[in-house]
């Protein structure tokens, strides 16, 4: 018997029922002529399997190009008599696997899912280590060679045949990729693409990136091992699209200029040889600085970081493939243009899917912008000095005091009223919310009843209900009141409705594309501070918008927040004053990075122990992952500090009973519950389902491997094994995921590790959640850093660009 791997050359006959196969099979430059049992066989593929010389009963008719067979007795051969056999012999196929690569580690896999529940661990290691990559084809075709292995009867034969067989297309995407996808991800390929499935695995594998989000590095990888060449066009037209993808989720650009794809694309493709890592990052630097002039510049370069020979000759070959590589984007780029992956121009090279959706919003932009608005505003300066008349604020000595608005309030409600669309801007304490609720109050009293409330995030929403009180209306995130997780809106909008979204900031331009769709026939008013970061997910809408010209903007500048240095201090960070006012409510504590964790857990301790709940504290620190200050790191610390393990709390994959948590991702089909509550009972139930990316709660109960969590806008979510993924510690958070919320107390680290990320969007963001107090423990360097260094807040979007082409008049007042 001959074991190999070769590739079939013709494929004469086939029968799809019982997959008995005649086909010509190469190997070592030969042609073998074969017959048996040979599923999912077809021309061009490599496949491994066992071959016998034998003598068939009759002499099937043969086809024209098949050779004429010797008569020979039948009877099985060692492989040297095989291999110089004479011509015009057919072989049986003993048994036969159509994977040409190894199989091992996927067959394992295999054995080891509920499928094979029966066999257990230690016959799958019996039949892998002795079969190796044989046993794919033996568990195919030849079972019963199983009976050479100890405790392994006929009848364990017979049910582990029956449960290979009705394995099906999970079978084939194991062994496929080798077991380089777990069951459950199999399972959740094979139910996407059905019966496409091994069609999309062997001829774009690529595809799982863009339409299941797995990482390019973990499919490129599976794709190597099936034989593909690092060069091959489908690989680097998804590096095209995976470089803008990855850009557009961590830096927020909706496009790049063509130099800069070109030179990430290299980045990705091809990293610096580990070789030279103790010469520095500097050569590195200098070796892709000068790769186009390598020729002329290597022995200056190599004199310079003195290479021995052989560093030189990694660093030869390295120049070699990166200079490759550089030679190959435009093709790489045209050939993801011609599958509608990417859009280019002379100066951009784009995701088809950000540059559609970018010029739809400034479409949606404007047509808002040119409409007329619902009706003609009268009676606002009566209503405004009535509003004064009848409500008053605290002030700093605790007196009320009818409330008065300031000019600028006054103008940013009049130019709402006479737009379909506009912005309201401003910074922490400058009147954001009394703008709001009087526009709001205007509306029902002159228009309709219909006006909604609408925020990035359930603690901002949960704010806006609590200081909108009295306008009464539907206040919830964007994605409950679009009905992005059920089927239908919360709200049908009409053309006498009022939206008003506050922390526009942090909207990114495919929510935006959402918020604008649902808004089209209605009155919308962006609220939000351009000076906090930008939204998380790409784009720029919020600060595109304003910076376009095309809808009324109005700046609120004056402040009447009673927070003493909080508010005084986030105008000199927001200016690049390193020089902050300390006091009752501010705090600066300058101390060694190893004395930090410490000072916040103490600090913690002593906030709860002063009546202050969790819900109203917030640590925050720029970097999540990494060092002794990033948010896990602290929230780890915090865990052990105010939940410690005790024998009465339940603990379940490292979350206990009464921890804080926040929910990391979207998930639009998570059910959840919520009590109402009338006269201190519970009136009724209400069920939806829904929780999203930084939606924050306590852990009420741990049962059964079931966590039930109680989110802070009251909603009851319960999380299974699955979905603790998207579960987190809730102590500590980063800056980024805290926007949009507000605190009673905020405490805050900045030390030298967190590297770029000192920036002074960063600090002002996190400066600005805090309500009543705010306390600093940092490194004297690392302030310094984030009040003086601007940040990169510039993203490349077209959004501005895109309305700024229209040069239909604007407004009128």
């Amino acid at each position: 018997m001959m074991i190999f791997t070769g590739r079939i050359d013709t494929v004469m006959a086939y029968d799809t029922e019982t997959c008995q196969a005649e086909f010509l099979a190469e190997y070592d430059n030969k042609l073998y002529e074969c017959s048996g049992y040979a599923p999912g066989i077809r021309e061009g593929m490599e496949a491994r399997m066992a071959i016998a010389l034998h003598k068939p009963a009759k002499e099937p008719e043969a086809p024209k190009r098949r050779r004429r067979r010797k008569k020979t007795e039948a009877h099985v051969v060692c492989q040297s008599e095989i291999l110089t056999s004479a011509a015009g012999v057919v072989f049986h196929v003993v048994w036969f696997s159509p994977y040409g690569h190894s199989t091992k580690k996927g067959v394992y896999v295999l054995l080891q899912s509920k499928a094979f529940a029966l066999i257990g661990r230690h016959i799958t290691e019996q039949i892998v280590n002795t079969f190796g990559d044989d046993a794919a084809g033996i568990l195919e075709c030849d079972p019963m060679q199983l009976t050479a292995l100890k405790g392994i009867g006929k009848k364990r034969i017979e049910s582990i045949s029956d449960a290979w067989r009705e394995a099906g297309r999970l079978k084939d995407i194991l062994l496929l990729t080798n077991g380089a996808l777990s069951v459950k991800e199999a399972e959740r390929i094979e139910q996407y693409y059905g019966d496409e499935v091994i069609s999309v695995l062997t001829m774009d594998m690529f595809r799982l990136c863009r339409e299941l989000e797995f990482s390019f590095a973990r499919v490129d990888a599976i794709a190597t091992h099936m034989g593909m060449h690092r060069h091959d066009i489908r690989r680097m037209r998804q590096v095209i699209a995976q470089v803008l993808t990855d850009v557009s989720r961590q830096e927020g650009h909706c496009f790049l200029r063509p130099n800069m794809a070109k030179r990430k694309m290299q980045e990705l493709l091809l990293s610096f040889p580990t070789e030279l890592e103790s010469y520095g990052p500097k050569l590195m630097w200098r070796a892709k600085r000068d790769a186009e002039w390598w020729p002329n510049r290597r022995k200056n370069v190599i004199q310079a970081y003195k290479l021995t020979e052989e560093d030189a000759r990694y660093l030869d070959e390295w120049q070699k493939e990166w200079m490759r590589y550089g030679e190959e984007y435009n093709i790489a780029v045209s050939a993801a243009e011609a599958v509608d992956l990417v859009v280019t121009d002379e100066n951009l090279v784009a995701l088809k899917e950000l540059y559609e959706v970018e010029q739809y919003v400034s479409d949606l932009v404007m047509e808002m912008s040119e409409a007329p608005c619902v009706c003609e505003p009268t009676g606002i300066e009566r209503f405004l000095k009535a509003y004064e008349e009848t409500h008053f604020v605290t002030d700093r000595n605790g007196n009320q005091v009818p409330v008065i608005l300031a000019a600028g309030q006054k103008e940013a409600i009049k130019r709402s009223l006479h737009a379909r669309i506009s912005v309201i801007t401003g910074g922490p304490g400058h009147g954001k919310t009394t703008v709001i609720q009087e526009i709001a109050l205007w509306w029902q009293e002159h228009v309709s009843n219909s006006v909604v409330m609408v925020a990035p995030t359930g603690r901002a929403a949960k704010r806006m209900a609590e200081t909108t009180k009295e306008v009464g209306c539907p206040c919830a995130t964007i994605h409950r009141m679009l009905g992005l997780c059920s089927d239908s809106p919360m709200v049908t909008p009409t053309d006498r409705t009022l939206i008003l979204c506050d922390e526009t900031s942090m909207v990114d331009i495919f929510l935006a594309k959402s918020l604008m769709e649902y808004a089209q026939d209605s009155t919308l008013v962006l609220i939000g501070d351009a000076d906090q970061l930008p939204p998380v997910g790409p784009g720029n809408f919020f600060r595109d918008v304003i910076a376009s010209g095309r809808v009324p903007v109005s700046v609120l500048t004056e402040c009447f927040r009673n927070s003493g240095n909080i508010v005084e201090n986030s105008l000199r960070i927001n200016t690049g004053n390193p020089w902050l006012s300390c006091g009752d409510d501010f705090f600066v504590t300058v101390m060694e990075e190893e004395k930090m964790v410490k000072a916040i857990t103490d600090t913690y301790l002593l906030s709860l122990s002063q009546g202050i709940p969790q819900n109203e504290i917030c640590v925050l620190s720029p970097r999540r992952q990494n060092g002794l200050t990033g948010s896990n790191a602290l929230n780890r610390a915090l865990q052990e500090a105010v939940n410690p393990r005790r024998p009465e709390v339940s603990e379940y994959h490292g979350f206990r009973t009464g921890d804080r948590v926040m929910q990391m991702k979207n998930n639009y089909s998570m059910a959840w519950e919520r009590e109402v509550v009338g006269d201190g009972v519970v009136v009724k139930i209400e069920q939806d389902q829904g929780v999203f990316n930084g939606d924050t709660g306590n852990i009420i109960s741990i049962e059964d491997g079931i966590v039930t969590v109680l989110m802070d806008d009251g909603i009851k979510c319960r999380y299974g094994a699955e979905e603790m993924e998207e579960l987190s510690l809730a102590y500590a958070t980063t800056v980024h995921k805290a926007q949009g919320s507000e605190f009673k107390r905020v405490l805050m680290v900045l030390a030298q590790e967190h590297g770029n990320l000192l920036t002074r969007s960063i600090f002002y963001t996190g400066e600005t959640r805090a309500k009543k107090e705010f306390a600093l423990f940092c490194e004297l360097p690392a302030l310094k850093k984030a009040v003086e260094t601007v940040g990169s807040s510039q993203r490349f979007t077209r959004l501005k660009s895109c309305l700024m082409e229209r040069v239909r008049p604007l407004w009128g007042m």
